[in-house]
C-alpha cells in the first residue's frame, strides 16, 4: 500500500472510534477533517483509487451519526450506529459480477471487486473466506510497458491482445468467469492418439469425478466427494431468457443436453460454475487453504523464479530472487513447475531448455535442446451477440449503485441472489458443420448487454451471447527476448492464421445468429445491436471478426504432452520433461490440443491425475462409459432444420 492510502485508513478508523467512545466531539470532527484532506490530496498525487468508494459510504454516514449522537446518546443509539457503520463500511465490498475489464473503471467478478489503476496494474479486493473480510491486493499480468505483451498478431489487422495470468493464490482460478467445462471426450481421446498415452476420456473421467462435488449429488459422470464445489448458479430461476436461450437452441435444430460435463456435451443446456454456497470455489479454497497449515508445505509469496539448476541434465534446485535478492533452494526428490502456459515454457527457456534458435538469440546458454518448448500454443477466441431485449428483465437495470448495494447485503447476509453466480447459466456446444464428430463452437448466455469497461453497451435492456470456436488449427509461440527473467517474453497467438479457422468463424457468426432469431426469443428480441444485420458477407464477417474478437483467455500447449518419438514433445505422460531427470511440469501449457471448453476444469483433472504419478499411485481405473456421439455426424451438421432459417447471400 502506499502512504496515503495507509493514512486514510488510520484516519477514517480514528475517526469512527473518535464516534463512538468519545463525548468530545472535536476529535471526531478534527479527524473527519484531516480524513478529508487525505483523500483530496491522495487523488491529487496517487489518482482514484478504492478509499473513494470507502468514503462515499462511510464519512457521510458517520457525519450523520455525529449528528444525531449530539441529541440522544445511549446503549441502544450506539448499537444503532455501529451496526449503520457498520453497512457503510461492508457495502463497497459487495458489488457482483457484470463485465470484463478495461483499462481506467472498475470490474466485477462473483464476490470480487478489481479496479485498474493504470495499463500495467490491477487492484484486487475479495473476500476470499465467507467469514473474513479482509482485502488482499495483488498485480496481474496485463498488456503494456511492464506485462506480458503479445506481438502484433498479422491476422488480426496487427491488433496485441491482452494475455493476462493469475498472480495470486490459485492462479487464474481465483480472478477467472468461474466457468465449469470439462471438454468433450474425443479431446481427451485426441491427445492418446497424439501419444500421451493413458489420457483418453475413460482414464480422465475418474479424475474428473473426483475433483469435484457436484451440487446435484454423485452420480455415473459427476463426482460428490471431491474439493471443487460445482453448481448452475441460480439454476436459471432469477431470468426468463436463460431458458428462453436453450428453447431457441432447441428450435435451431440442436439437441438439448441435461448435463452437458456428463454423457452429452452437444447442445443446449444448463451451465455450471465452479460456485458454492454462493462463494467462488477456486484451488486456493478447494486445495490450498486447507492444506496450507501442514507441517511439510511452505508458501512463499513475492517470489520471482529466475531459472532451474541444472548439474548433467538433472534438476537439482531453483534459483529465485524475493525483495531484490537472489537465493537458491535444493530439491532433495524433484521439481515440479507449474507457472501456467506462459510462465513454464519460459522459466524452461530461462534455464536453457527449449529451442536451440530462441536460447542462442537470448544469450541463454543451451544446456539441453528441447524444440517444443514455447511451440504448439493455443487459445480460444470469442466474440459477443448483443440484441437490444424489449423487456425490462436484463441485468442492465441493475448497475446503478443502489441496486449493487441490495445484490451485495442479500450476498453478505445469505449468499444467495445476484451476487451467488458468474451469470452464465445457460449455454450451447454446436458443430459447425457436418463432417466433425464432436461441438467446435461454444456459447455463454448472459442476461445483459455489457462493455467492457462494466457499463451498458446500449440505451435500455440487452442481453448478449458470447460465441467462440474452440477447436483451433492456428498455433502460436512464446519466445523469451533476453536472459533477463523479469523481461516479459514474447507471445504471438498467429490468431485466424489457417483458412479452417477463419471459415470456422464464418460459420459461428451465421449460425449463431440463426440462432438468436428463433421465435422462441422473439417475445425479448428488439433487434439485433452488434455485429448488426448489415455484417453478412464473408468479407464483411470476415473484418468485422478482425477488428472485434478477443481472447477468451485461455492460453494452453506450450509445453506439449506426447510420446518420445515427436520431437515436439516437451513432457512424457506423468509430466517428466524429456531428457531431464527429476522436473516435471504440471499445468496447461502440457495439453496437447486446447479442450472445446474453458480450461479450469481440465487443467485441475490433470492436476489430480499427475499427482498420483509424483507420489508413485497407480492411476484410477478407467470408467466404461458411454459418450453422445449424433449417429449423422458424418452427413449432417446438426438433428433438425430450423424452424426459422435465416437466408445468407
Amino acid at each position: 500500500m502506499r502512504p496515503l492510502e495507509i493514512l486514510t485508513i488510520i484516519l477514517i478508523a480514528g475517526s469512527i472510534t473518535a464516534l463512538i467512545t468519545h463525548k468530545e466531539r472535536k476529535i471526531y470532527l478534527y479527524l473527519l477533517f484531516a480524513t478529508i484532506l487525505a483523500i483530496l490530496l491522495q487523488h491529487f498525487y496517487e489518482g482514484n483509487r478504492w478509499q473513494f468508494a470507502f468514503a462515499i459510504y462511510l464519512l457521510p454516514a458517520s457525519y450523520v451519526c455525529h449528528r444525531f449522537q449530539e441529541k440522544v446518546i445511549n446503549s441502544i443509539t450506539k448499537i444503532i450506529l455501529v451496526a449503520w457503520l457498520a453497512f457503510a463500511f461492508i457495502i463497497p465490498w459487495a458489488v457482483p459480477v457484470f463485465s470484463l475489464p478495461e483499462p481506467g473503471g472498475n470490474f466485477d467478478v462473483g464476490t470480487n471487486t478489481f479496479h485498474w489503476v493504470d495499463s500495467t496494474r490491477l487492484e484486487w479486493f475479495t473476500n476470499e473466506d465467507p467469514d473474513d473480510l479482509r482485502q488482499t491486493m495483488v498485480q496481474v499480468w496485463f498488456p503494456g510497458k511492464n506485462q506480458p505483451d503479445n506481438e502484433p498478431e498479422p491476422y488480426l489487422d496487427n491488433r496485441k491482445m491482452h494475455c493476462p495470468r493469475g498472480r495470486v493464490m490459485g492462479g487464474s482460478s481465483s480472478i477467472n468467469g468461474m466457468v465449469y467445462v470439462r471438454g468433450h471426450a474425443k479431446d481427451f481421446d485426441e491427445w492418446e492418439g497424439l501419444g500421451a498415452e493413458g489420457w483418453s476420456y475413460q482414464e480422465c473421467l475418474p479424475y474428473f469425478k473426483r475433483c469435484e462435488t457436484w451440487h446435484k449429488g454423485e452420480n455415473d459422470y459427476r463426482g460428490g466427494k471431491g474439493p471443487l464445489s460445482t453448481s448452475n448458479g441460480n439454476n436459471m430461476k432469477l431470468n426468463p431468457l436463460y431458458k428462453a436461450f436453450i428453447n431457441a437452441g432447441k428450435e435451431a435444430g440442436y439437441p438439448e443436453t441435461p448435463d452437458y460435463n456428463g454423457k452429452q456435451q452437444e447442445g443446449f443446456g444448463p451451465m455450471h460454475m465452479t460456485v458454492g454456497n454462493g462463494v467462488r470455489s477456486s484451488t486456493s479454497n478447494a486445495y490450498i487453504k486447507p492444506a496450507k497449515n501442514r507441517s511439510n508445505l511452505k508458501i512463499l509469496t513475492g517470489v520471482l523464479v529466475e531459472k532451474i539448476i541444472l548439474e548433467n541434465k538433472k534438476a537439482t534446485g531453483i534459483e529465485y530472487s524475493i525483495n531484490g535478492e537472489k537465493k537458491i533452494l535444493k530439491a532433495k526428490r524433484e521439481i515440479i513447475l507449474s507457472a501456467g502456459s506462459i510462465g513454464s515454457p519460459q522459466i524452461l527457456q530461462l534455464s536453457g531448455i527449449g529451442p536451440k534458435s530462441v536460447l542462442s538469440n537470448a544469450g541463454i546458454e543451451i544446456l539441453h535442446e528441447l524444440p517444443g518448448v514455447g511451440e504448439n500454443l493455443q487459445d480460444h477466441l470469442e466474440v459477443y451477440f448483443q440484441y437490444h431485449c424489449k423487456k425490462p428483465i436484463t441485468l442492465n437495470s441493475k448497475l446503478n449503485l443502489f441496486n449493487k448495494g441490495l445484490i451485495g447485503i442479500q450476498w453478505i447476509l445469505a449468499k444467495t441472489g445476484l451476487g451467488a453466480t458468474n451469470h452464465f447459466e445457460s449455454c450451447g456446444f454446436i458443430r459447425s458443420r457436418a463432417g466433425i464428430q464432436w461441438p467446435n463452437i461454444q456459447y455463454h448466455f448472459l442476461p445483459a448487454a455489457m462493455r467492457y469497461d462494466g457499463n451498458a453497451a446500449m440505451k435500455g435492456h440487452g442481453y448478449q451471447v458470447h460465441a467462440g470456436v474452440n477447436k483451433v488449427s492456428s498455433r502460436g509461440s512464446i519466445k523469451i527476448k533476453n536472459s533477463d527473467p523479469s523481461a516479459k517474453p514474447s507471445i504471438i497467438f498467429n490468431y485466424l492464421k489457417t483458412d479452417q479457422d477463419r471459415q470456422d468463424w464464418r460459420d459461428c457468426i451465421r449460425l449463431t445468429r440463426e440462432i438468436l432469431s428463433q421465435p422462441a426469443l422473439d417475445e425479448f428480441n428488439g433487434g439485433e445491436a452488434n455485429p448488426g444485420m448489415e455484417i453478412e458477407s464473408d468479407e464483411q464477417i470476415d473484418s468485422w471478426v478482425r477488428a472485434n474478437v478477443e481472447s477468451a483467455y485461455h492460453p494452453s500447449c506450450s509445453c506439449k504432452m506426447g510420446s518420445s518419438n515427436d520431437p515436439m514433445t516437451v513432457v512424457n505422460n506423468v509430466g517428466q520433461v524429456i531428457g531431464i531427470d527429476s522436473l516435471r511440469v504440471i499445468d496447461s501449457s502440457v495439453f496437447p490440443t486446447i479442450p472445446n471448453g474453458n480450461l479450469n476444469g481440465p487443467t485441475i483433472m490433470l492436476a489430480e491425475k499427475m499427482a498420483d504419478a509424483v507420489l508413485g499411485k497407480a492411476p484410477l481405473k478407467p470408467l466404461d462409459l458411454d459418450v453422445w456421439i449424433d449417429s449423422s455426424w458424418k452427413k449432417l451438421q446438426r438433428l433438425a432444420k430450423p424452424k426459422r432459417e435465416i437466408i445468407s447471400d
